[in-house]
């Protein structure tokens, strides 16, 4: 079995500057939704989603299965590249802080990366 055979989901950010990022993996309804100015740049491999940095431009997907960790082992991976770190910034999460977090990974202004884990049973963060 392949690494690539159990992906769930996968946004692949190829698209360019629209209003929608496909998921290369599922069927579509589980493509990200730009809020905000996402627009497009260069990549590693094609084209990545840019970010200007101010509050309220992001990529979301409404709550969704195939994105939801559970009780059960799950791997997240993603490629970034800040150009500066001001503030802790929330490179994706699922769910609300305080509320309903499953998890939240961070770039810390010191620019170490932290991850989330909420227990659903206790709240608190792991």
């Amino acid at each position: 079995m392949a690494l690539i055979d159990n992906i769930l989901n996968y946004w692949n950010m190829d698209e360019g500057s629209s209003i929608s990022r496909a998921n290369s993996v599922v069927a579509p309804g589980t493509s990200l939704s730009v809020t905000g100015t996402v627009s497009s740049a260069t990549g590693i491999i094609s084209n990545a989603a840019s970010f200007d940095g101010t509050n309220g431009n992001y990529l979301s997907i409404s709550d969704e299965a195939s994105v939801s960790a559970g009780d059960t082992n799950f791997t997240i991976g993603c490629w970034f590249y800040p150009t500066s770190v001001a503030s802790t910034t929330i490179m994706f999460q699922k769910g609300q802080a305080g509320i309903s977090l499953e998890y939240s990974l961070n770039l810390l202004s010191n620019s170490k990366v932290r991850l989330y884990v909420e227990d659903s049973t206790t709240g608190s963060a792991q």
